[in-house]
């Protein structure tokens, strides 16, 4: 089992919310696939997004399971996004909803089949829809710890014990910031208020 990956922070995406009851089960024709979606134009999208998608040819559904949704609306948005303050949620939406927002905005959409045993198929949907009950789909998104990119790598290491990522321990020369300033370096001010409101935490070493 193989997946050739590189998930870096941040998300964000839009699309209907199903109902819990339409979620998929487990049959022979379902596929599992992670979606990576390349950076938008604005502050919330410029780092692109991450997905997974999971299709039923025997049933025809084809759902994107997002950690992404969060609310405009929200007092103070882009401040509490950047220290960590804001509420997001997981939200499933058909990927034909999905992949033509993208569209829309003209960015790119990747899609790479995961390679998972039966067993393992089954135990990705179960955990898949407890992430999406009511009670569970809502959390508290970190800029750098706890966000779209880092929801679906915690599920295949910690929650199914697959070792994807065996390398992820080992710290690198760049710090957070440095990352950060590859993605915003076209926008020196977004690049300079982004600086400021994220402060030295940003300056840790990445793994």
């Amino acid at each position: 089992m193989r997946i050739l990956v590189f998930l870096f922070f941040y998300c964000w995406s839009s699309g209907l919310s199903v109902a819990q009851d339409v979620l998929p089960q487990y049959t022979a024709g379902v596929t599992v696939s992670l979606i990576t979606c390349g950076p938008g134009d604005d502050i919330y999208s410029i780092f692109g997004h991450s997905a997974i998608r999971v299709r039923d040819q025997n049933t025809g559904r084809d759902l994107v399971f997002n950690w992404g949704i969060f609310d405009f609306n929200d007092p103070g948005f882009y401040s509490n996004f950047l220290q960590g303050k804001l509420n997001y949620r997981l939200g499933v939406s058909h990927f034909d909803g999905f992949i033509k927002a993208y569209e829309r905005q003209r960015r790119t959409v990747v899609e790479q089949e995961i390679m998972v045993d039966d067993e393992e198929k089954k135990r990705l949907l179960t955990i898949l829809e407890e992430n999406y009950k009511p009670e569970n789909r809502y959390y508290l998104y970190d800029f750098f710890f706890d966000n779209c990119a880092t929801k679906i790598a915690d599920i295949f290491t910690r929650q199914m014990g697959l070792n994807y990522f065996g390398a992820a321990n080992k710290i690198s020369d760049l710090s957070f910031r440095d990352g950060l300033h590859r993605f915003n370096k076209r926008t020196p001010w977004t690049q300079f208020g982004m600086d400021l409101i994220v402060g030295s935490r940003a300056d840790r070493k990445m793994t």
